[in-house]
């Protein structure tokens, strides 16, 4: 099962805390919110991707279980904790054996419904992803107006938040960092979108 929101934990703490404080039949009733936490978890989709903070290491879920790793190894510690969060059944690496992305040096270009999505790690790769891909995730500077959305996260900033949840709503990408910066009151630094060119 991929990690579950806040919201079904609480649900989960108190159904348990239900079944200890009270004997009897009264028991039982920790088995409503229980259920409610079950079924929320279940029914909640996967993220569209997941953005680690070491190296800026993206895990992309595929409807048949398979996470692809895109900046690392699917065997390096952080591609193992986002596939966990994803519950993935197997890990492979972007353009590698069983991938259905894309890549070359530059980076990679991944099939989603809307298009491809490309995966940049060189400013070169820029001009072409942004004629041809619908959205583009970039760790390399960007310099040059693009036709198409891009976002671009700094390092420091997924080591803080990371990892960084993106799920699309009404064909567009909401960033949710999934873990706050020490203090619970201070709200995550905001997510640096590069507009497209008018």
């Amino acid at each position: 099962m991929p990690a579950f929101s806040e919201t079904v934990l609480l649900l989960i703490v108190v159904a348990g805390l239900w079944a200890c404080l009270w004997t009897g039949a009264l028991r039982w009733a920790a088995l409503a919110p229980l259920g409610v936490a079950l079924g929320l978890a279940a029914v909640t989709p996967p993220p569209f991707l997941l953005v680690g903070g070491q190296g800026g290491t993206i895990a992309v879920p595929r409807a048949d279980g398979v996470v692809e790793i895109f900046g690392s190894t699917p065997s390096a510690l952080p591609a193992r904790v986002l596939g966990e969060a994803l519950a993935a059944r197997r890990l492979v690496a972007m353009g590698g054996v069983g991938s259905l992305a894309t890549c070359d040096p530059w980076g990679c270009r991944f099939p989603t419904a809307r298009g491809p999505l490309a995966l940049t790690r060189h400013p070169a790769a820029l001009a072409q992803d942004c004629r041809e891909a619908w959205g583009i995730i970039a760790s390399a500077p960007i310099r040059t107006p693009c036709s198409a959305p891009v976002w671009r996260e700094s390092r420091p900033y997924l080591q803080r938040q990371s990892p960084l949840r993106i799920d699309l709503i009404d064909g567009k990408p909401q960033f949710t960092a999934t873990r706050q910066t020490g203090r619970r009151w201070m709200p995550p630094a905001p997510v640096r979108r590069v507009p497209p060119a008018q």
